[in-house]
């Protein structure tokens, strides 16, 4: 059976785990170590700018990978859930947030296929998961999903590849015009999201928007109000930069029970 076009991840945390690697952005020589993530700096500048009525709100990090997004809010005082596809990343995850005596509930999950548990968290926070989420299906289901497992009054905090026009994915990426990045691969017929370029084949890898107002607008249609955005540019030449919202859930817009393909499609 082919591999979803998302699953790929996993063979990227073994690897490394085998390194000795303790986080993506370590591993990828973004961050000096676990606690130096990328998304630091937003979640700091989020806390600010959000204010919750509970003193441990309950948060849940979609795509939490091996957790230091997670370990960070449990060290601010929330009561902190993290789910990712991976297996190997919940086993590194739950490994750091022991090492740092931190309590953090980590599960296996697909926020694509499994669903969330209605007005539960008062945060989820989306931990680079969105922009691996390609198809308008899956983006639906995610997007809605984690839109009904938020409490009324609650935030969605999201922050996702943006390409410009100077923008390079090197030799073996490219980003078509609906904003799909597509990798190449050497084994053909592993996922199910794959194409034949100049001969080659390449995979899904990445949904990467280059105008915030497509950001704004699948949000919005998804029920989430945008209280803040800002784009963030990267420092280095060719590389994405990212476009950071904090969203809220209004109680007129929750809707219970309500269908994840009532949103309006993306490509």
């Amino acid at each position: 059976m082919k591999m979803r076009y998302y699953e790929g991840h996993e063979t990227v945390y073994q690897r490394m785990q085998e390194k000795g690697c303790h986080s993506w952005d370590e591993y990828l020589g973004q961050a000096a170590g676990f606690d130096a993530f990328c998304l630091k700096s937003f979640l700091e500048d989020a806390l600010l700018k959000s204010a919750f009525s509970d003193a441990h709100p309950l948060a849940l990090e979609v795509g939490c990978g091996t957790g230091p997004v997670c370990c960070f809010l449990a060290g601010k005082g929330f009561r902190v859930e993290g789910m990712d596809i991976s297996p190997t990343a919940i086993i590194i995850a739950e490994r750091e947030a022991r090492a740092r005596g931190l309590k953090v509930t980590y599960s296996v999950g697909d926020v694509c296929r499994d669903d969330l548990e209605p007005q539960k968290y008062d945060l989820v926070v989306d931990g680079h998961c969105l922009h691996c989420i390609i198809s308008g299906k899956d983006r639906r289901k995610a997007l809605s999903g984690i839109r009904n497992a938020i409490r009324p009054g609650g935030y969605f905090w999201m922050d996702g590849m943006m390409a410009n026009a100077a923008t390079t994915f090197g030799e073996t990426g490219i980003l078509d015009q609906e904003g799909v990045l597509w990798v190449r691969i050497q084994k053909p017929g592993q996922f199910d999201l794959e194409k034949q370029i100049d001969g080659a084949t390449y995979v899904a890898s990445r949904r990467i928007y280059r105008e915030p107002r497509l950001f704004e607008a699948e949000l919005q249609e998804a029920g989430f109000t945008v209280v803040w955005s800002e784009i963030k540019h990267s420092g280095c030449k060719g590389e994405p930069g990212s476009f950071r919202a904090i969203c809220k859930v209004d109680k007129a817009k929750i809707e219970p029970g309500a269908s994840p393909e009532s949103a309006t499609p993306h490509p």
